[in-house]
This record gives structure tokens, sequence and C-alpha cells, in this order.
């Protein structure tokens, strides 16, 4: 049968804001960023971006302006939360 990743998500980013999704190992946070970056696909529910479905921008210039403007930032999390650096 289909494992369910993720339940009950919600969230709002605003412009010139950041968001960080923090969480125990297997909570789905890396599933969190590869849908927004549409590396995976959602199976059920929608995302909103600037007021369009996010399947919206499946092709072409659209998609490309998405990609452009939504980014992930990977983090090593044994250098940057290193107490010795």
């Amino acid at each position: 049968g289909k494992m369910r990743a993720l339940s009950d998500i919600t969230f709002n980013l605003h412009r010139g804001r950041a968001l960080a999704v923090v969480g125990e190992s297997g909570s789905g946070k890396s599933t969190i960023a590869k849908i927004i970056a549409k590396m995976y696909k959602l199976s059920a529910g929608r995302i909103l971006y600037r007021g369009h479905d996010l399947e919206e921008f499946n092709k072409g210039t659209a998609l490309l302006d998405y990609r452009q403007s939504v980014q992930m930032v990977w983090q090593d999390p044994f250098g940057s939360l290193n107490p010795t650096h």
C-alpha cells in the first residue's frame, strides 16, 4: 500500500522572508523541500505560489520563473551546528 509521508502541512511564506524546516530524522523535512522544488509530485493536496496552484507550473517559462524564484539551500548540519566553528 501507499505510505503517507506528510499530513496536514500548512505554512505561509512572505516575500523577503526565509523558512527553516526542522524536525527529527524521518519527519518529512526533505520531502517537503523536494515537493516545493517540484522534484517530487504531490499525491494529494495543493501548493499555492502567488495565488496559483503549483501544478500549473509544468513547463516552459512559468516553470523556469518558478525555479528561479524558489530554491533550496541544503544545510550541512555538521558544519553549521559545530560549536568549534
